[in-house]
């Protein structure tokens, strides 16, 4: 792996897509990059979290894996197999990661966070995959959490992804960042 103190330097090219109109009863293929980059083919169903307006489908059982921690050593290894194999038997809808991404995104000028990616890619991709900020993000503010998971933005929220709400399913879910106020600066902060 990497050395304490190695002087690492690397491109990040982070892809985005956004759809729009994703009706529930219809399955989805996608890919994002560019024009000499391009990621592989996945698929999700149109269950997708709605952050303006109740979901259309009030009655729809709606399973959703909520769980922290996942690393990039032999454990997070085990719980990616884990989860890829209930991901391809579609055993839930939808994915809350409460913290703790990989355990410090930033380490060694953010490798820690394109292995993470990689190693949840195969899950994250095909599924809602929610996310917000544990412990091992606060690393300057979040930042590299901040640039690496994209949550909803609004004028609610001060334009930070730290911090949202959307309804999936008959849920509304609220996602805060619980370690605001265990950092000296930030007690008594809104959630930014």
């Amino acid at each position: 792996m990497f050395e304490a103190g190695d002087d690492i330097t690397h491109n990040i090219w982070i892809h985005t897509g956004v759809m729009t109109d994703i009706r529930a009863e219809c399955s989805y293929e996608y890919y994002v990059g560019m024009s000499w980059l391009w990621s592989d083919t996945f698929y999700f169903a149109g269950l997708t979290p709605d952050y303006e307006k109740p979901y259309e489908q009030l009655n729809m059982l709606t399973k959703v894996l909520v769980f922290g921690d996942w690393g990039i050593g032999p454990i997070g290894h085990d719980t990616m197999d884990l989860l890829y194999k209930h991901s391809k038997l579609r055993t839930f809808d939808a994915i809350l990661h409460i913290g703790d991404l990989g355990y410090d995104l930033h380490d060694f000028n953010g490798h820690v966070g394109d292995i993470f990616g990689r190693i949840k890619e195969p899950v994250a991709a095909n599924f809602p995959y929610m996310t917000i900020p544990g412990n091992h993000e606060d690393h300057n503010n979040a930042t590299a959490y901040k640039h690496r998971y994209l949550m909803p933005e609004n004028e609610a929220n001060n334009k930070t992804n730290t911090f949202y709400s959307f309804n999936l399913g008959p849920a509304h879910y609220v996602m805060f960042d619980t370690e605001i106020n265990f950092d000296d600066d930030k007690v008594g902060a809104a959630q930014t």
